[in-house]
């Protein structure tokens, strides 16, 4: 989400699908706290809410791959942290700002410089922070990253990485009594992250594999979207419980972002990306930090007019949060372009 440089037209393409489906989920769980499980309706909100949970993951693996799409020769490691810095770090500390001064005016919270200082520090504040924390982690140890791929077969680093995702995530909370933060942890996505640095690392290999097994890719996803609705949906109502969830929930999420990726590469060769994709990937992290406040925002627009029933609330919200959203590209997109207009003037 972070790098605003000119980039490949696929990755411009998956990077705004992945953001405009992270707001998606965001908008969807406000119907499914509301809705019955035993009901219809929570099905037809549960299942497109749940295929878009791989997001994170497909971020993940976006962002490994474009820093090694773009690795060649000696890194200046001070320039890289500093870059990442100035446009990961920064707008996450304003973001968290302004998020806890919304919190406490609404009497949420009690002002206090503590309980700011530990949420930032742990992306608790909203639940899509500890993104943040987790990719900061991944830019942390890049250099060991570098090092690993210099020395280590692709399939060695992701076969290794797998199980350690799965090994972590599962018994971490055993080994370590009382450690809840077992989802910000960089362990947990490690798998996602080592695919993406071993994609752009061999990245036109990576693109014909995708390109010549396409409809495999489409079976693969298809199937594994039906083994992963019907396991998350099972055990998320309560209707019984299905074991295996941990790595059918990994082959849903890799086979959601081959497949995707393949996709992202037939059409982006097809047609130009329309402006709103553009609009969307230019300004993704803006969104990705923002678009909670919109919803906050919605949400009491919902209340003072009054409309009750779940699914009037999700048609007035889906369509008042993305239009919302997209305004502030806009607003931004003139923004930046007054200001270059102002700066080649001078």
């Amino acid at each position: 989400m972070e790098d605003k440089r000119e980039r490949k037209s696929e990755i411009a393409l998956l990077n705004a699908v992945f953001c405009l489906l992270v707001v998606l989920i965001h908008v969807l769980s406000y119907a499914i706290a509301d809705a019955d499980a035993s009901s219809w309706q929570f099905a037809a909100i549960f299942f497109p809410w749940r295929f878009s949970a791989f997001v994170v993951q497909g971020f993940t693996f976006l962002s490994g791959m474009k820093l090694f799409l773009k690795s060649g020769g000696t890194e200046d490691w001070k320039s890289f942290y500093r870059r990442r810095f100035r446009k990961i770090i920064v707008p996450y500390l304003v973001w968290n700002c302004v998020y806890y001064a919304y919190f406490v005016a609404f009497s949420y919270y009690e002002f206090s410089f503590a309980d700011l200082l530990r949420h930032i520090l742990l992306g608790t504040l909203i639940s899509p922070f500890y993104y943040i924390i987790i990719i900061s982690q991944f830019y942390l140890l890049t250099p060991i990253s570098r090092k690993l791929s210099e020395k280590v077969h692709p399939m060695l680093r992701i076969i290794s990485a797998l199980l350690v995702t799965l090994f972590m995530w599962q018994y971490l909370p055993q080994l370590v009594p009382g450690f809840k933060y077992n989802d910000r942890l960089f362990t947990t996505y490690l798998v996602y992250w080592v695919m993406g640095c071993c994609a752009g690392r061999y990245y036109e290999e990576f693109k014909r594999i995708l390109t010549e097994n396409r409809a495999f890719i489409a079976i693969a996803f298809f199937a594994a979207a039906a083994m992963e609705g019907c396991f998350s949906f099972v055990n998320y109502t309560g209707r019984g419980y299905l074991p295996g969830g941990d790595l059918t929930q990994f082959i849903y999420c890799a086979a959601a972002i081959a497949f995707l990726y393949s996709m992202a590469l037939y059409f982006s060769k097809k047609r130009n990306l329309p402006a709103i994709i553009r609009l969307a990937d230019r300004y993704s992290y803006t969104i990705y930090l923002s678009h909670l406040f919109i919803i906050f925002a919605v949400n009491h627009l919902i209340s003072l007019i009054g409309i009750s029933g779940i699914g009037p609330a999700l048609a007035v919200r889906f369509a008042a949060v993305y239009l919302l959203i997209f305004a502030m590209c806009l607003f931004l997109s003139g923004l930046r372009k007054s200001a270059v207009s102002a700066r080649d003037k001078a």
